[in-house]
C-alpha cells in the first residue's frame, strides 16, 4: 500500500520531461565524474614522476660520483617486482662469472711466456 501512494504522489510531482531531466543529470554526473577521476589519475602518475626525476637529478648534483648506469639496466630492474625477476638475477650472475673468467684469462696470459715474450725477442736478437 505505502508503495502505491508512492509512486502516486512522484507522478504528481513528476511528469515525462521533468524525469528525463533528472535521468539527464545523474546520468552526466556518473559520466563526467568517472572521466574526470581518469584524468586525475594520469596527472597525478604524471607529477609525481616529474618530482621523482627532479629529486633524482638533484640527488645527482649532491652525489655526482654515484653512476646512473648502476640505477639501470640489470642492476636497477632486481630492484622492482615483477615477472622475470629470477632470470635477471641469474643473467645478472651470469654476467659477474663471465667478467671474472675474462680477468683470469687475461692474468694468465700475461703470465705465461707467448711468441712475443721478453725472453724470445733477446734471444733471436743474440742470433
Amino acid at each position: 500500500m505505502q508503495y502505491f501512494t508512492f509512486w502516486e504522489n512522484v507522478s504528481k510531482e513528476f511528469d515525462i520531461h521533468k524525469f528525463l531531466r533528472l535521468v539527464v543529470i545523474i546520468g552526466g554526473y556518473i559520466f563526467f565524474r568517472q572521466r574526470y577521476l581518469e584524468f586525475m589519475k594520469h596527472y597525478q602518475v604524471k607529477k609525481q614522476l616529474e618530482e621523482d626525476h627532479k629529486r633524482n637529478a638533484e640527488a645527482l648534483v649532491e652525489k655526482p660520483n654515484i653512476s646512473e648506469a648502476e640505477s639501470t639496466g640489470v642492476a636497477g630492474s632486481d630492484k622492482r617486482w615483477g615477472w622475470g625477476k629470477r632470470t635477471r638475477s641469474k643473467v645478472k650472475a651470469q654476467q659477474k662469472l663471465l667478467q671474472k673468467q675474462l680477468e683470469q684469462a687475461a692474468v694468465e696470459a700475461s703470465q705465461t711466456s707467448g711468441p712475443d715474450s721478453d725472453e724470445e725477442i733477446n734471444e733471436l736478437l743474440e742470433d
